[in-house]
């Protein structure tokens, strides 16, 4: 099948609304090109902002880290000197123990033996 085509001259009748039509379009083309640039700026604040507060953030974790750190020096520190203490403490309690043992033994042996030397000496 062939097609033939014969140039003939085209008109072209553009009344107002059409070049308003025209016009709008153009327009609006624009307009569109004109937010996605302003997209594309604020898209790249917006993960910059992002990135700035993902920074700040593992700033303040490796800041909330040290610190747990030092509150576990502090404290095994503070254990430390607090079991020498109640060591300190034991040992006197249980030297004051061995005393009032000793006396009540010794308590319980004299009159023993007071009562009993006499048949020995004999």
């Amino acid at each position: 099948m062939v097609i033939k085509m014969e140039k003939e001259p085209i008109r072209l009748e553009l009344n107002e609304d059409k070049i308003i039509d025209i016009l709008m379009h153009a327009a609006t083309r624009e307009d569109i090109a004109t937010a996605r640039n302003e997209l594309k700026v604020e898209i790249i604040e917006v993960k910059e902002n992002i990135t700035a507060v993902r920074n700040e953030l593992k700033a303040e974790f490796v800041e909330g880290k040290e610190n747990i750190t030092a509150v576990r020096s502090e404290l095994k520190t503070e254990m430390i000197g607090l079991r020498s203490e109640i060591n300190v403490r034991i040992d006197k309690l249980n030297d004051k123990i061995d005393k009032v043992i000793w006396f009540i033994v010794i308590s319980i042996l004299v009159p023993i033996f007071i009562q009993v030397a006499p048949h020995l000496l004999k």
